[in-house]
């Protein structure tokens, strides 16, 4: 849980203040317990392992592959965004071995391709997905995704930071097409019916979004040069540019190669 954009009550910044409570300390167990049952209660769930994560989204992801995947495993993660393309990195930096279910930005996870994924691959012990993709804003049928990974005795790993706001999706913006900033207006528009987990899962997106931006500003800043001469003809989009980059890796510039080395390694 990373620090919200709104302001913080002079209640918690007076509580702050006060002397810390030992982590063994009967009244910070309490209180533990009490901040777990809240959050069952927001995300509407009775499972007995909700527990806050002091950092964004992303953090909370790399803590369910650091615990589940160990090297050599092989998980199956489907993309259809930015945020499965980060799923694939948890796996590989684990030393796991990441099979693609790959479909177009914008489209939701086609389930045939995830069976096909688990039919070939029978030795795979987890599935990776998120929910609703939050750099396209596509939605997936996580329900129908997971079924079919439990029938084939896989363990699921589920983004769902951006589904906080599928109530307002339903409510408010069904009838609006993701991409372009489309449904963030559709959201604004209704700013004040949003619920405060739906306004959580936009500030946890948007943080996210920005430091992706800010890493491919700084790829695009040191390749620069780089893209004009050799990949000027390729279409952006999907990571096609950075497949032509390292595609001329034995030409490419010292600095773009660390650049990209830098953010996609």
């Amino acid at each position: 849980m990373g620090p919200g954009p709104s302001d913080v009550s002079p209640r918690v910044l007076e509580a702050l203040a006060r002397p810390t409570i030992g982590h063994l300390d009967p009244v910070f167990v309490g209180m533990m317990g009490e901040m777990k049952t809240l959050l069952q209660y927001a995300f509407q769930t009775q499972n007995e392992l909700t527990l806050p994560v002091s950092a964004p989204g992303s953090a909370g992801m790399e803590t369910c592959f650091v615990n589940l995947v160990e090297p050599g495993d092989k998980v199956i993660v489907c993309q259809n965004g930015v945020f499965g393309g980060r799923m694939k990195e948890n796996v590989e930096r684990c030393g796991g071995i990441a099979v693609m279910v790959e479909d177009n930005w914008g489209d939701a996870i086609d389930l045939n391709k995830l069976e096909d994924a688990l039919r070939a691959h029978k030795d795979a012990g987890i599935v990776a997905m998120v929910h609703a993709e939050t750099s396209t804003g596509a939605q997936s049928d996580v329900a129908a995704l997971v079924k079919l990974a439990h029938d084939h005795d896989c363990l699921t790993i589920v983004d769902t930071v951006t589904k906080g706001c599928e109530t307002e999706i339903n409510n408010y913006c069904s009838q609006v097409s993701p991409g372009e900033g489309r449904m963030l207006a559709c959201f604004y528009a209704h700013e004040d019916k949003l619920s405060g987990q739906c306004q959580y899962a936009l500030y946890q997106a948007a943080n996210t979004l920005d430091q992706a931006v800010s890493a491919l500003q700084y790829v695009a800043t040191e390749c620069e040069n780089d893209i004009l001469q050799h990949c000027a003809e390729v279409q952006m989009g999907e990571g096609r540019i950075i497949e032509c980059l390292r595609s001329n890796s034995a030409t490419v510039s010292e600095s773009c190669t660390q650049a990209v080395n830098d953010v996609f390694e």
